[in-house]
């Protein structure tokens, strides 16, 4: 083993780890929210919370510091080779997490002002309001994608690892 990695590599190495955990709560979430009843806050609370998490590695949320720039997190994954079939419900998981989950994006949650009658000072507003069972994720796909994934990142971590790579350059080469 390499007694001294590169910068970049431990800082992959520290966020596969973290992914890893997401993944693995993500997964508890899953399960947990398959214990209520659909309709229910809990089961929609549990559903966000796996949603939140089996996204977070994907999310590139540090490419706004320029102190301190981003690693690749797990991005460089193949994840149509890794996924297979449930590749479909990986992307949609992580359009969920983008565009209702943590953004309030317009096609779910579309508002518009509505005229008073008889006409006050007050501002009359409507909504359509997003939930998340509307989506319909399929449990099972979401809970394989969850535990699939702490997977990789622990065979990604033995790799850069175990080896010794000076680079994750060196540990791609691998794959």
């Amino acid at each position: 083993m390499n007694e001294r990695m590169d910068f970049e590599t431990t800082k992959t190495l520290r966020r596969t780890h973290i992914a890893a955990h997401d993944f693995e709560r993500a997964h508890e979430f899953i399960e947990a929210a398959a214990q209520h009843g659909v309709a229910t806050l809990g089961h929609e609370a549990l559903l966000a919370c796996a949603v939140v998490h089996n996204s977070r590695p994907f999310s590139g949320n540090e490419a706004l510091c320029t102190k301190n720039p981003p690693s690749d997190r797990f991005n460089h994954v193949d994840a149509a080779k890794e996924l297979g079939s449930d590749l479909a419900p990986h992307k949609r998981i992580l359009e969920i997490r983008n565009k209702a989950v943590a953004h309030a994006g317009w096609d779910y949650y579309a508002t518009d002002r509505i005229e008073l009658v008889p006409s006050t000072a007050g501002v009359g507003m409507q909504g359509k309001w997003w939930h998340i069972v509307n989506e319909q994720i399929g449990l099972e796909a979401f809970a394989r994608i969850a535990a699939h994934t702490p997977r990789l990142c622990r065979n990604r971590m033995v790799d850069i690892g175990s080896y010794g790579y000076s680079s994750i350059e060196d540990s791609e080469r691998l794959r």
